[in-house]
């Protein structure tokens, strides 16, 4: 029993960290079954979710991916200012919450995203944001401007809110949540 959890973790761990190659003809394609297996990668992540890379290498120009996110994922909110980048969001399923912070870190606005609400939305470069997992298992597609050097040169963090790896981030989480409730 755990030979077989551990050999399906490596399979998932395997499939989801390789690149997504063309078909034969020419496509690249993300079906229920990867998906399903995006999802039991982030429900054993340590960080609560994982994602599928679309782009072929980090040079491109155009960034895409498919994530699955659970409710206990935290993503310190931050700004792609320096260079200045956009980041678009499509749900497929769940709800995600996208908050958008002042620069003093209070709230500006909060956009609920689900398959009958919000279903995209762009959040334009140099405006501090976070996503926050309202249920489980949530799927969506993420694109922004390339290219990707390094978390260092790609992000700019909130300095008002906790690191991802912190003690602090669980209670600022649940905190958090709670602030968002406000606004729908």
């Amino acid at each position: 029993m755990i030979r077989i959890l551990i050999n399906k973790i490596t399979i998932i761990r395997f499939y989801l960290m390789n690149d997504l190659n063309y078909n034969e003809n020419g496509v690249k394609i993300i079906d229920q079954e990867k998906i399903n297996a995006l999802l039991e990668e982030s429900r054993i992540s340590p960080r609560k979710r994982a994602s599928i890379c679309l782009h072929t290498e980090k040079s491109d120009l155009v960034q895409r991916m498919v994530m699955a996110i659970q409710t206990e994922s935290y993503m310190q909110a931050h700004k792609h200012e320096l260079p200045a980048k956009r980041e678009l969001f499509t749900i497929y399923q769940g709800e995600a919450a996208v908050a958008i912070f002042k620069n003093d870190g209070e709230i500006d606005n909060v956009y609920v995203l689900a398959p009958d609400k919000i279903r995209t939305i762009e959040i334009s470069a140099g405006l501090y944001h976070c996503l926050v997992a309202l249920t489980p298992d949530i799927v969506l597609f993420e694109t922004k401007d390339g290219p990707w050097e390094s978390v260092e040169k790609d992000k700019q963090f909130a300095p008002w809110m906790p690191a991802e790896d912190s003690e602090e981030s669980v209670e600022y989480l649940k905190n958090l949540k709670v602030k968002i409730e406000q606004y729908f």
